[in-house]
């Protein structure tokens, strides 16, 4: 029950406003979970959150006040067991409804257990079948691709007939990728020493980036910094920066700070990062990671980048601005719910 009690915990907390890799990553340690019970909460975590708009779809149906009237507890105990009866073919349905009602338990809903039963078995029954009496072509791509209706809108408005092949493709997880602390460790090695943990990882074609299978989550390696979880799109954009040994960089919105670690990296840990964010508490993010990496040139600064001011030339500028995110849809599944925003004129996917 402990894997899944981790990815209720941390549905709790994406619903409070966390952002979802940053989120497990701060669970997961204080789980206790290792190997494949971190992975199985893990796939819990992030297959709940992605697919959270069918989820609603189907189990609203069946209660009074739909998914928005339950406690937050009991909602995310219904959204995990339903995603483990309909999308996991490892988990029995049964299996999936017993340790549900168990959760409520643990956390301290007991009263709700048998709401959950009753409403699990019925929705797992059902099975995805009511998605396709949806008469509305947009409104059924919204439920079957979890995706919110304003942003299958645009796409829709945008792409016409490639629409629906775009929805489709962000389910499509991509393989997990690594950043390699080079100020650590060199790739090769890096990837003999998974290898020696039972974790399959590769050379991917970046300089100092790998891909990951297995379970990574538990490694070493990701604890003491020599790896860190990178997609490959955030390394590219770090890596074309060209930053060399010596140079002075600003990083105009740097938390959580990946971005800014690996061009660390390219300057081996010599010059001067000067790293802006507007929110202390995810600086801290970047404080805390560049310690673990062995990295002492980031100079952390709480500003808002639209009014910052410095007499200082900088070498290199990096400026990843606050965006719609859905280019990392795939890794950061909350954002299947947020809709575009269409106050900007300049917004676009």
């Amino acid at each position: 029950m402990q894997a899944r009690l981790l990815a209720v915990r941390c549905l709790l907390e994406v619903e409070k406003g966390g952002y979802s890799n940053l989120v497990f990553k701060q669970q997961a340690p204080r789980s206790g979970l290792e190997g494949r019970d971190l992975s199985f909460a893990a796939a819990v975590f992030y297959g709940t959150l992605e697919r959270s708009i069918t989820l609603d779809y189907l189990l609203s149906p069946l209660l009074k006040k739909g998914v928005g009237g339950l406690d937050p507890e009991v909602r995310a105990v219904l959204r995990s067991g339903l995603y483990q009866c309909l999308f996991l073919d490892s988990v029995p349905a049964a299996a999936a409804v017993n340790e549900s009602v168990r959760l409520c338990r643990a956390m301290k809903k007991s009263s709700a257990a048998g709401l959950v039963n009753a409403v699990l078995r019925k929705a797992s029954a059902r099975g995805l079948q009511l998605i396709q009496q949806i008469s509305s072509g947009q409104e059924r791509f919204s439920v079957e691709y979890a995706l919110c209706p304003d942003l299958v809108a645009l796409l829709v408005s945008q792409y016409g007939e490639r629409a629906q092949e775009i929805m489709r493709s962000m389910l499509r997880r991509p393989r997990p990728a690594a950043r390699v602390n080079t100020l650590r460790t060199s790739r090769e090695a890096l990837i003999e020493y998974l290898e020696q943990e039972g974790v399959k990882a590769e050379a991917a074609p970046l300089d100092g980036a790998i891909l990951l299978s297995g379970e990574y989550l538990a490694s070493a390696a990701l604890a003491d910094g020599r790896m860190r979880i990178q997609s490959l799109a955030a390394q590219t954009a770090a890596l074309a920066l060209a930053a060399e040994p010596g140079m002075e960089m600003l990083d105009l919105c740097a938390a959580p700070g990946g971005k800014t670690l690996t061009a660390a990296q390219c300057m081996r840990d010599r010059g001067e990062i000067t790293a802006l964010d507007l929110y202390d508490n995810r600086l801290a993010l970047l404080r805390r990671q560049a310690e673990l990496e062995g990295v002492h040139i980031i100079h952390t600064v709480c500003a808002n980048a639209a009014s910052f001011e410095s007499d200082k030339r900088y070498d290199r500028v990096l400026c990843d601005v606050p965006c719609s995110g859905y280019g990392e849809i795939a890794a950061k599944p909350e954002l299947r719910q947020k809709p575009p925003m269409k106050t900007n004129p300049l917004f676009d996917l």
